[in-house]
């Protein structure tokens, strides 16, 4: 299920070393990845990898009353040693950082890329993905902006969000490989299986293509 990556890889690490026989990979993230990881996983793993998983439900950036994201990514790489890291969060970041006001002015943009940022250094090479488009408008907005932040942030994108909402909305049903397919949950934020199944071609290809797996 090959599509073209063009736009959908939006940075990657220039000085990444050609991938080995088996890479360590750690996905990581809130309820996206961990929805993701149950077809992401076993896809990698089938390729020869040594696939870790660390997803916290209902976690994010301005969340640290469940996952302080901050002090847990140093407690990650310690435990897993990744070779490589896919991220994914921001789903739920509806909450306000300390001092700045909730979603979604300049300051919390700025604040959101700045954690990014820190946790790909104490990472190492990290993929982070794009938020797609969710049912709800007043989410849609937060989405929105933590797509910004990410960008922002001057990280290597997988960029989902292109994959799933290409118009900027959020669509239950598209065409992949020539046939209509449910790709959304019915909660209007989650990826269906069918979602997953092609988020995670379109992550593997990527990886594969900026020299980070092998295929």
């Amino acid at each position: 299920m090959k599509r073209t990556l063009t736009g959908l890889l939006v940075a990657v690490c220039l000085s990444a070393a050609p991938a080995s026989a088996q890479e360590r990979v750690l996905l990581t993230g809130d309820s996206m990845m961990e929805v993701l990881q149950r077809r992401l996983a076993p896809d990698l793993r089938a390729l020869g990898h040594d696939v870790r998983v660390d997803a916290r439900v209902g976690s994010g950036l301005t969340r640290p009353f469940v996952v302080d994201w901050l002090a847990h990514a140093p407690r990650q790489v310690a435990a897993h040693r990744p070779d490589v890291v896919v991220a994914w969060l921001g789903t739920g970041d509806v909450d306000a950082f300390k001092g700045i006001a909730r979603c979604c002015n300049g300051r919390w943009v700025a604040e959101f890329a700045r954690r990014v940022a820190r946790m790909t250094r104490d990472y190492g090479t990290t993929f982070w993905l794009t938020v797609p488009a969710p049912a709800h408008p007043e989410l849609a907005r937060v989405h929105r902006a933590v797509n910004r932040a990410l960008r922002r942030a001057r990280v290597p994108l997988i960029d989902l969000a292109a994959v799933f909402s290409p118009d900027g909305k959020f669509h239950r049903r598209m065409t992949w490989g020539g046939v209509r397919r449910t790709v959304r949950a019915s909660d209007g934020v989650h990826l269906s299986p069918w979602g997953s199944l092609i988020a995670s071609a379109v992550i593997a290809d990527a990886l594969s293509s900026a020299g980070r797996i092998a295929s």
